[in-house]
């Protein structure tokens, strides 16, 4: 079917594509009103180097972020950070599990962090929690080795919320997709009605025309069937006597007088007939 009968099979069935159009709006506006929000809170933070080099010296700690040894920073705490036992450490102050650390390509220093939860409240307090867990996890990792402040890696914030914000592309998403299924249905609903309408319509002239033709054989017609049925009736071995048809030459009527041929031929000539004798020798 292409487009042209696609529309024109619509445009038959337009009660019903409204129909259906109409509960499929209804659906999504239902969808759009009823879904839970959905709030998110991020923050980006930096690996920064250590404020002096190996000798003592004062150094610029953004000269040495492009090392490999911020980006390896970077990766472990990403990857101890999203562990199930932090996750489980943030559930248990109360606070969503439902964040997300990402490194990138794991080729820099940079930490980017996202919390979403349906609480805009608890996102932003997830949020401080996770950022803060990351700065003192790094702490942790090297006071191991006691080495002065000045020695030490840190983790800079360049961006963070401070409040939570609503996200409507779950909720769009929800209501788009709630509106495609309802076009979809009503596209097949009217392609079923249609089917069915064709299947009754052809039944209808079906019936129609079969009792148009057995109308002759209900007034006392000719019935061809039963003129077949009769016919078959004959056999090759069966024996069937017909009675032959009685001619009008085969005998005369004792109702219709006859008179003689002689006088017959004395009419004709006009001669009256002599008495004739009575016997003869």
């Amino acid at each position: 079917m292409d487009l042209n009968a696609l529309l024109r099979l619509l445009g038959r069935q337009w009660f019903v594509v409204l129909t259906a159009l109409l509960i499929a709006a209804s659906s999504a506006y239902g969808a759009w009103v009823t879904a839970d929000p959905t709030y998110q809170s991020n923050a980006v933070m930096s690996v920064l180097p250590a404020l002096t080099d190996t000798e003592g010296q004062p150094q610029n700690p953004y000269d040495a972020l492009g090392d490999r040894a911020t980006a390896e920073i970077a990766q472990r705490l990403t990857i101890q950070l999203n562990g199930a036992e932090w996750r489980r450490s943030i559930r248990s102050q109360g606070l969503s599990p439902d964040y997300l650390i990402d490194n990138g390509d794991g080729t820099s220093g940079i930490l980017r962090v996202t919390v979403e939860t349906d609480d805009p409240e608890q996102a932003q307090a997830t949020l401080d929690a996770v950022v803060a867990g990351m700065g003192e996890e790094l702490a942790n990792q090297q006071g191991r080795f006691e080495l002065p402040a000045e020695r030490r890696y840190t983790l800079d914030v360049l961006t963070a919320s401070t409040g939570a914000q609503q996200l409507f592309g779950n909720r769009t998403r929800l209501t788009v997709s709630v509106l495609l299924l309802g076009v979809g249905a009503a596209v097949a609903v009217a392609l079923l009605a249609d089917n069915l309408e064709r299947t009754l319509r052809d039944r209808g002239r079906a019936r129609t025309a079969a009792r148009t033709t057995r109308a002759p054989d209900a007034a006392g017609g000719w019935d061809p069937d039963q003129a077949g049925e009769a016919n078959g009736r004959v056999g090759a071995g069966d024996e069937q006597h017909e009675e032959p048809m009685p001619s009008i030459f085969d005998h005369e009527s004792d109702d219709v007088p006859r008179e003689p041929a002689d006088a017959d031929a004395d009419d004709l000539t006009g001669v009256e007939p002599a008495d004739a004798p009575s016997a003869r020798h």
